[in-house]
């Protein structure tokens, strides 16, 4: 069992207490200087736009809920292991790839959860420009430097 997950529990907008405390002054030692927060124990809009940017940053659904994964993230200050992915494969981790690839100026496509050619072609020009080997594969290289640029594109 995941102690964090069971040491903290789940915030969102609206909570309050020492839990909440404990989460701002987290949010604050890994968050740019535009994101900082109050610790007065207030979820509030602030708080909910701090996690946003933080969950952004380490390859997490960016819904301002805090759950075990971004307890675990604001723990440790690395993003979770994410799965290798190609073409043909679904789900939330293609969805966090498209996002940044479009972010990036790279992907033009949908994002859709499906890792087709428009998706392989901007993993490919995303490798390139990052010096990776080029494969169309998202392995760990891959999602190192998509977290680089996450982290980037969240607190720039």
């Amino acid at each position: 069992m995941n102690t964090i997950s069971t040491q903290y529990p789940t915030l969102q907008m609206g909570a309050q207490g020492a839990a909440v405390k404990t989460l701002q002054q987290l949010l604050n030692q890994r968050v740019s200087r535009d994101y900082m927060v109050s610790v007065d124990g207030i979820f509030g809009a602030k708080t909910e736009s701090a996690v946003k940017a933080f969950q952004y940053s380490k390859l997490l659904r960016k819904d301002g809920i805090v759950g075990p994964k971004t307890w675990q993230a604001l723990q440790t200050n690395m993003p979770p292991a994410m799965p290798v992915i190609r073409r043909s494969s679904k789900g939330e981790a293609v969805a966090i790839a498209q996002v940044l690839l479009k972010e990036a100026g790279i992907y033009k496509g949908v994002v859709d959860s499906n890792f087709g050619p428009q998706t392989e072609v901007a993993v490919r020009a995303f490798q390139t420009a990052q010096s990776l080997i080029v494969d169309g594969v998202i392995g760990n290289k891959t999602w190192a430097a998509f977290s680089g640029l996450a982290a980037y594109l969240a607190f720039d």
